[in-house]
């Protein structure tokens, strides 16, 4: 049930966005960004139980990640980050 959730937040995010583009909205998405990374903040330290800074396998499947883990793990080190949590490219 977590993993729908949190894949319905991106989605609905990601939707937001699109619809503010398409019609040339007056509304910032900054707000949009600053929403989206503060929920995105509390549902990765919600996963990283041993607060080290990075989403194992293990804290994966304890927590609502397990199927999305291969897909979120960017580098293959076995290992989520902050920066591939929040899919942000640098």
């Amino acid at each position: 049930m977590k993993i729908q959730t949190t894949v319905l937040f991106f989605a609905a995010v990601l939707v937001s966005g699109f619809a503010f583009a398409e019609q040339g909205s007056a509304i910032s998405n900054e707000s949009l960004v600053i929403a989206s990374t503060n929920t995105g903040q509390k549902s990765f330290n919600n996963n990283d139980l041993n607060g080290d800074g990075q989403i194992s396998r293990v804290e994966a499947r304890a927590g609502n990640l397990p199927r999305l883990f291969i897909f979120m793990d960017k580098n293959g080190d076995n290992m989520i980050s902050r920066k591939e949590f929040n899919f942000t490219e640098h």
